[in-house]
């Protein structure tokens, strides 16, 4: 199991030969790390795709065509163009049979099309995508022979336990060597991902994955759901790409009307959140106070952090010291990020071992 920190050495360096790209598919956005030809970039985009047609307006096909990747024969819209031109939704994706699906793989051709435009030369490239605590052990395997069916045959993948990859942006720099003042074997963390579809925990005492402590419970997808059943009971009918949007937001318009939106956000993030709570306490037990901390990675971290500290002070967002942005004006980090930047940290240390060890053998 991908589950354990890499034993490095106290100096090395990487194959430079070797690309590394952590890539997190998550149910509502696609998250990137990745090698380009002026050093490490990030990408987003959200997680729709929907079969292509013809567009006949002349800006609209242009732009369709940037966000347009062949799969098995057929063409399929991703991101922003199946939203809009195809009104793809996030509903398409919420099965875990997902990662078989033409959509899911239409999503991982956009993420190689972002890498290849912005490639250095290179051997080949090292993948690192992850699964869900529930659906790790069971579908790893099919899952990395997916993405080589997929990827130039020369690219390696790694699928890793989706939560842990937080803990390696802990223990890791950016260069894939043990971070300074960070002593995994002295230090317990408790990992909580927040994703769309699940909420993962895990956890690791003095660096050592404990088995009894990880599980899972339903995402953020249950808020979007409650606030789109409250909006429903009024007559304000949509779908979840909307209701999404208007969680961060707090408004929603409506006929040409803003409606707030707030209270039932508070509403329903409390609700939710507490039974996160509890699940925490189930599986980390007398292990919380004994613990370093909590930390909370996803795009909704911030929120529960906010109710954990009610009970638990040492619960924090994971912490993202890059602070990229795209030329649109997107911000490119923090906690939604650090789980693409855990798979890329770890990938970056595994070539390093791997350097390692052939020096190793041929000495």
């Amino acid at each position: 199991m991908e589950n354990t920190v890499n034993p490095l050495p106290e100096s090395s360096a990487p194959d430079s030969r070797t690309d590394i790209v952590g890539l997190d598919i998550g149910h509502s956005a696609v998250k990137m790390t990745f090698d380009g030809h002026q050093g490490v970039r990030r990408a987003i985009f959200p997680s729709l795709a929907c079969p292509a047609f013809e567009i006949h307006n002349p800006v609209e096909a242009v732009r369709s065509r940037a966000e347009t990747v062949r799969v098995r024969g057929r063409d399929y819209f991703v991101g922003e163009t199946a939203r809009i031109q195809g009104q793809a939704e996030v509903l398409s994706g919420l099965t875990e049979a997902w990662i078989e699906s033409d959509e899911h793989a239409a999503l991982v051709q956009m993420a190689r099309m972002i890498v290849e435009r912005d490639a250095r030369p290179a051997a080949n490239r090292l993948w690192l995508v992850g699964l869900p605590v529930g659906q790790f052990a069971r579908d790893r395997e099919r899952l990395g022979a997916i993405l080589k069916d997929l990827l130039p045959v020369n690219d390696r993948v790694k699928v890793l336990q989706q939560p842990d990859a937080a803990y390696f942006a802990h223990v890791y720099t950016r260069d894939g060597m043990p971070a300074p003042n960070v002593k995994p074997e002295d230090e317990s963390w408790a990992i909580v991902d927040i994703g769309y579809y699940t909420t993962d925990f895990v956890l690791y005492e003095q660096g050592r994955y404990v088995e009894s402590a990880s599980g899972r419970y339903t995402g953020v997808r249950e808020i979007a759901e409650r606030i789109k059943r409250a909006l429903g009971e009024r007559g304000i009918e949509r779908g979840l790409i909307d209701i999404e949007r208007a969680m961060t937001r707090r408004e929603l318009l409506h006929r040409g009307e803003r409606i707030d939106v707030a209270p039932l956000v508070q509403e329903a993030v409390a609700l939710m959140f507490a039974k996160v709570l509890d699940e925490s306490a189930r599986l980390l037990g007398r292990r919380l106070d004994t613990l370093n901390g909590i930390m909370v990675a996803g795009g909704s971290a911030d929120w529960l952090v906010a109710e954990m500290v009610k009970s638990w002070p040492h619960a924090r967002s994971s912490q993202d010291d890059h602070n990229e942005q795209d030329p649109s004006g997107a911000k490119l980090y923090g906690p939604r990020f650090v789980i693409s930047e855990g798979y890329y940290r770890y990938g970056r240390s595994s070539l390093i071992v791997e350097q390692f060890d052939k020096l190793r053998t041929k000495g």
